[in-house]
Order: structure tokens, then sequence, then C-alpha cells
């Protein structure tokens, strides 16, 4: 049985573009994290995220003393935290994200309690004991031609301005008109309630920039989310929708 095999162990949705297979133990933490790293930490304190989503997407509570494997990135969400990747290697962290995304709570939204706070216990590491990164999994990209479809952006100035929403009712209006249509969200923080309601709306394929090997996607380079859009664009445009919609996550800025 490989060691995150353990059901014990409560692994995050921002961790799935890595196979549990590649993952042979666990490495110190004498290292400053990177975006991407991937951690098995101990829930110290359940905050505001009482539930993780795990790796399939099932909801799964929190409790003190649980084990979890989360991955490292930063989060910027107007309603909820401003949070980075710690510079220096660290004993504690919080969880940014009901998905799994881990690192240093730095200021939060008045109506926001605090994070939960975990106990790092280790790096992911592989076979050769060197620290896991997820940016290096996730699809590659996609080499055949062919596909197409209309492609329609959704924007908005910031979290809960009804950007989802508008791209679940776009979807939905079309399907049921007879179009078939593929969406993705290509930017935010882990968690994978958005491309499921893509899904229920009708969108086939439903993607978000987990796929790609990103926990979240605040503070990366412009080349970086090019390179996500590109991935996302070419996979939903292969499988010769009607339409794409693109979502842009909190935020154009």
């Amino acid at each position: 049985m490989e060691l995150f095999d353990d059901p014990t162990i409560k692994c995050g949705y921002a961790t799935r573009a890595v196979p549990l297979s590649e993952m042979a133990g666990l490495v110190p933490a004498t290292h400053a994290p990177r975006v991407g790293d991937l951690v098995l930490a101990e829930v110290l304190n359940v905050g505001k995220n009482k539930t993780i989503e795990d790796r399939d997407g099932v909801t799964l509570h929190l409790f003190e003393g649980d084990r979890i494997m989360g991955s490292f990135g930063h989060r910027y969400a107007t309603d909820q935290y401003e949070a980075y990747v710690p510079e220096e290697p660290v004993e504690n962290c919080d969880m940014l994200s009901v998905g799994g995304v881990c690192g240093k709570v730095v200021s939060r939204h008045t109506a926001m309690g605090e994070p939960t706070r975990l106990r790092v216990l280790g790096m992911v590491g592989d076979e050769d004991g060197r620290p896991i990164n997820q940016r290096g999994f996730g699809m590659p990209p996609h080499l055949n031609g062919g596909g197409g479809g209309e492609v329609v952006l959704v924007v908005g100035s910031s979290m809960n301005s009804g950007k989802t929403t508008t791209v679940g009712t776009l979807t939905r209006a079309l399907s049921r008109t007879g179009f078939s249509v593929a969406a993705a969200k290509i930017t935010g923080t882990a968690a994978g309630k958005d491309s499921r309601f893509f899904r229920s709306c009708g969108a086939r394929p439903a993607l978000d920039f987990t796929a790609v090997g990103y926990p979240s996607t605040y503070m990366i380079s412009l080349e970086e989310l090019l390179t996500i859009h590109r991935k996302l664009l070419a996979r939903l445009q292969a499988s010769g929708p009607d339409y794409v919609i693109i979502e842009i996550a909190d935020g154009v800025l």
C-alpha cells in the first residue's frame, strides 16, 4: 500500500494532479516551501474551514488531530483571506481553502473567522527523497489539432460578483437549446464546487486550473497564467463544442 493511500489521511482537492503512486514518503520541512509543494499536516485548531474537499470532490469534516495533505499556495480573496506561502521553513501554517491550499494568513475580511491552524509534519517526497511540487504534474499540452467553438469570457470586479452563476446560466441555456458547451475556471483557489456546478449545468468537459497542476493562481507569472489558459482552452476545444465558456475568478486584477 502506498503511504498516502492511508484512509486516515484526508488528501485535499488541491493535490489531485499528483498521482498517489508518486508519493513515497515524508521529507523534513527544513527549507522554505514553494507554490505547489505538497505538505502533510496535523489539524491543531478547527477554524473557518471546518471541512476539506478530497481529491474526488467529496466533502469531509475536519477534527483536531486529523492529518491532511495539502499544497502551499498564495491567496487573495476580498471577502476572505489574504495569505502567502511562507518565505522561511515553518512549523505551523493556515488552511486557506476547503480544497486544502496552505499558507500564512496576513489579513482577513472583518466578517471572516480565524483560519484552521495546522502543524507541519513534513513535505511529501518522491522515491529519491525530493519534495514533490505539483506544478510538474497535471495534464500536458493537447497536441492534436482540430476542435473549436465560440469562446465566451466571463470576468468580474471581485469574488461573489456572479461570475460562476453567469457561466452556469449561459451553459444551461445553451445546452438546453441543443448546443454543446465546455467550460473552465482558469484562475482562483483550489475548490471543486465551481467545476461541478458547470458540469451540473451541462458543460462537458468542465475543468479548472488544478488540472494543470496549480493549487491557486494568485501571484503567479503572466506566462504561467497564459500557459494554464492555453492548456485548458486546447483541451476544451478538442472535445468539439459549439461554445467554450471561460471564467477568470476573483477579479481581473
